[in-house]
């Protein structure tokens, strides 16, 4: 009886998960408060990955050691900049090239 409740809950969780997802995607790529949005999110990011390159500049110059660490996240940094330009900035067309 509870793994019947336990499969309802996670088939209800889901639905309502990939509605919220598919209302917000309607939103950032249907509307014209979306289209700000996005510019606002891509004025954050750009900062966000700013604060990650200064922080990480910050290890290295304490610990030279850390210089592997250091490609590893710039390297993470592009990745997430490159997947959010694709997202958040292709016109209306998420994940296409």
């Amino acid at each position: 009886m509870d793994d019947e409740k336990n499969k309802s809950l996670h088939f209800t969780t889901g639905l309502l998960l990939g509605t919220a997802v598919a209302a917000g995607a309607t939103f950032l790529y249907k509307t014209k408060k979306g289209k700000l949005a996005r510019k606002i999110f891509q004025h954050h990011l750009k900062d966000i990955v700013d604060d990650i390159k200064t922080k990480a500049e910050a290890v290295v110059n304490i610990n030279p050691e850390t210089k592997i660490i250091k490609k590893q996240l710039t390297k993470e940094i592009k990745s997430v900049a490159a997947v959010a330009k694709r997202v958040f900035f292709k016109s209306g067309k998420p994940l296409l090239k």
